[in-house]
Formats: C-alpha cells, sequence, structure tokens
C-alpha cells in the first residue's frame, strides 16, 4: 500500500507561470482537491494534506489559506496558517466573496438576494432536468410490465409446444 505522500505526489502538476502546484485528482464543487487517507470517514482537503506532508500539523483552531487565491493548488509555499476570521478578511479583501458575484458561472445575471445569490436560469434549468426524470416507481412499473409480458409469450410458447 503507498503513503499518503507518495499518493499525493501523483496527484498534481506544476503551473510554470503561476508555481502552483495543481491538483488533479478529485476536486469539490469548489475547486479544492481532496483525497482519502486511510482511517478517515470524511476526505481529506489536499492542500491541508499538503501542509501536513511538508510543514507539519495544523494547529487547533487554524485553517490553510491560499496567498495565490487559487483552490487547487497545493503548493505549500503558497499557503499560510490564519483564523477563519483571518480567512474572511482576506477573502473580501481580494473580493472573492460571492455578494461581490453578479454573474453565475455560466454567464446569467444573478438574482439580487440579501444572503445567498441564486442564478434563477440555471436553477429553473436544473428543476426541469430534475422533473423530466421518470420515477423510480414508474421505472419499475414498466420493468414489472415487460417481464409479464415476455413471461406471458414464454408460457405460451411452452403450452403451444408440449
Amino acid at each position: 500500500m503507498r503513503t499518503l505522500r507518495a499518493r499525493f505526489e501523483t496527484k498534481y502538476i506544476i503551473d510554470i507561470g503561476t508555481g502552483c502546484w495543481i491538483w488533479q485528482g478529485a476536486t469539490t464543487n469548489g475547486g479544492y482537491g481532496i483525497m482519502w487517507q486511510r482511517g478517515r470517514s470524511m476526505p481529506l482537503r489536499a492542500h491541508r494534506a499538503a501542509w501536513e506532508l511538508f510543514r507539519g500539523s495544523i494547529p487547533a483552531g487554524l485553517e490553510i489559506l491560499h496567498k495565490c487565491d487559487n483552490p487547487p493548488c497545493v503548493n505549500p509555499d503558497h499557503l499560510f496558517l490564519g483564523t477563519h476570521n483571518d480567512n474572511m478578511k482576506d477573502m473580501a479583501i481580494k473580493k472573492r466573496s460571492k455578494a461581490k458575484q453578479t454573474h453565475c458561472k455560466n454567464g446569467h445575471e444573478l438574482s439580487p438576494g440579501k444572503t445567498q445569490r441564486i442564478c434563477q436560469i440555471c436553477a429553473r434549468e436544473r428543476d426541469e432536468r430534475y422533473r423530466a426524470k421518470p420515477s423510480a416507481k414508474l421505472l419499475q412499473r414498466e420493468r414489472d410490465r415487460r417481464y409479464r409480458e415476455r413471461k406471458h409469450e414464454i408460457e405460451s410458447y411452452h403450452a403451444t409446444r408440449g
């Protein structure tokens, strides 16, 4: 079984322009790398793994922040320790807050919400795709109907031959 470090080192490529080590493994919806560690029930964030592998343990109450603001980056030289409050301040200073967003990732204008900004077009499309899927009950009913038809055909065939 390979060590965490051995697995980690096969999962990134280096961006020569930025110096970022870009995670190539699984990622969260926010773009942060994740990997599984034996004995853990939850995945480990790749940038936290990078810190622990190259810098040591993460003190309680501290988070790993990115100097480069690139979520898939796992270069330990681009990471630093900070509190959650530090992370929120850093996000506000660098204008990474969703409150500042005016458009979704698909380019649609976001609705003006007080706490949550939602793309109405993407939400409607997602809901339509969900409603277009046949329900599990309907699919099972169709499978049962086909089974009964086939069973009847087989019984008829054997009745005529016997």
